[in-house]
């Protein structure tokens, strides 16, 4: 049965934020005299969150690195990110449809929301959630997605994402899952870890919309 909630992870299914993230990442490098490491080899690390983005360019991450981390991305944060092709076109399907959707993502609240208005996905969400988010926490924890099924009233709901971390905190939840193969998961993706693997966002309507 089609559920009533699509609850979306942000960097790696909507959105690729890899560059932007890197140059943030980077600059913490060039900032102690360091060379740049090249941005697509920090692809993989750029959904983890800040702390991993940092330990990746500096082998070590503490509260201080962090918190320069995300002042340089603070301030590029929507400068490289786009959408990925078609998802633009797959949320509107899926909003048309009568749908609800939301955002439940590691990222910090406000930068999420900075990269959904500075796209101009807003309009089609009901709500987002960060990591911070009062009540949320860092996946694999199932809080954000709790916190938002709770504010949005309703557990009939699918967590998209891509990587098994997302399909962890979907379980954990007691939610099914859906995983998109077009993110920054480093390992191959078993269709056993989800309900739907979907390979591009009109395949990803098209099997949400036929549950």
């Amino acid at each position: 049965m089609r559920p009533e909630l699509i609850l979306f992870d942000l960097d790696g299914t909507l959105v690729d934020s890899a560059p932007d993230l890197a140059a943030a990442a980077n600059a913490l490098r060039t900032a102690r005299g360091l060379d740049p490491v090249d941005p697509e080899a920090l692809r993989p690390v750029a959904s983890r969150g800040s702390a991993a983005l940092v330990d990746a360019v500096l082998g070590i991450s503490d509260e201080a690195l962090r918190q320069e981390f995300l002042a340089n991305y603070a301030a590029g944060c929507a400068n490289l990110t786009r959408p990925y092709p078609g998802v633009r076109a797959m949320l509107e399907k899926l909003r048309a449809e009568g749908l609800t959707l939301a955002v439940v993502t590691n990222k910090p609240v406000a930068l999420a929301g900075r990269v959904l208005e500075g796209l101009e996905l807003m309009p089609l969400l009901s709500g987002f959630w960060g990591s911070d988010s009062p009540g949320s926490a860092m996946k694999p924890d199932p809080a954000g997605i709790r916190l938002a099924m709770r504010t949005l009233g309703t557990d009939d709901a699918l967590y998209v994402g891509d990587e098994p971390t997302d399909a962890k905190a979907a379980a954990a939840a007691g939610i099914p899952a859906a995983l998109v193969r077009w993110g920054y998961a480093k390992t191959p993706l078993d269709a056993a870890q989800a309900r739907i693997l979907a390979g591009d966002p009109a395949e990803l309507a098209a099997e949400i919309l036929a549950l």
